[in-house]
């Protein structure tokens, strides 16, 4: 099976991960190639070291992180919240 990479792309039209791989140095330009060949080619067989999957927070923690967020902004300190 064949895979495709899709970037995301902003209302304005512009794909910021494209940009960022534009600006690699071609060493690290070539290693993203080598990598999202791999991807495209095998899908979820790659394993480490080229790709290893993305642990989600739990949704209590992610709550409690962006509670955090909002407080600082509002000036409190961190060591002020229990």
């Amino acid at each position: 099976m064949h895979w495709t990479i899709e970037y995301y792309v902003t209302s304005d039209g512009k794909c910021p991960v494209k940009e960022f791989i534009d600006r690699l140095s071609p060493e690290s330009k070539a290693k993203y190639v080598f990598i999202a060949d791999l991807l495209e080619n095998y899908g979820l067989k790659v394993r480490e070291p080229y790709v290893r999957s993305i642990l989600l927070l739990p949704a209590k923690s992610l709550f409690c992180s962006m509670d955090l967020q909002k407080k600082k902004r509002k000036g409190l300190s961190a060591g002020r919240l229990q």
